[in-house]
């Protein structure tokens, strides 16, 4: 090989080194981790105690399809049941509901 040549690959190889490195570390030093995320999470929440006292959520919201507004609610208690409405206004209508062990579904459309 010519000295140019042996030139021009240790700057390749030293261009790679520095960009594998300097990646490593941007990584490290500004992208959060999973762990990291979950525990900021928890703190903002309250903390690790006042999560473990929710026994029960309820979701309330709306949602627009092709044009026509609609509703989601669901409850969830923490045994795993679920009971969970949604509607389309003046179109149709499900409900799901799960008891844990079994599940049914509605749909007045059908």
């Amino acid at each position: 090989m010519g000295r140019k040549r042996i030139s021009i690959l240790l700057s390749l190889v030293l261009c790679s080194v520095f960009l594998f490195v300097s990646s490593a570390f941007a990584q490290s030093a500004f992208t959060p981790n999973t762990q990291n995320i979950l525990d900021r999470w928890t703190k903002a929440l309250g903390g690790r105690d006042k999560i473990e006292q929710i026994k029960n959520v309820y979701q309330d919201g709306t949602t627009m399809e092709g044009g026509l507004q609609g509703s989601l609610k669901e409850w969830s208690t923490g045994a795993g049941q679920r009971r969970r409405l949604y509607e389309r206004t003046g179109v149709d209508s499900t409900v799901t509901i799960y008891d844990g062990r079994r599940g049914w579904y509605r749909d007045w459309e059908r």
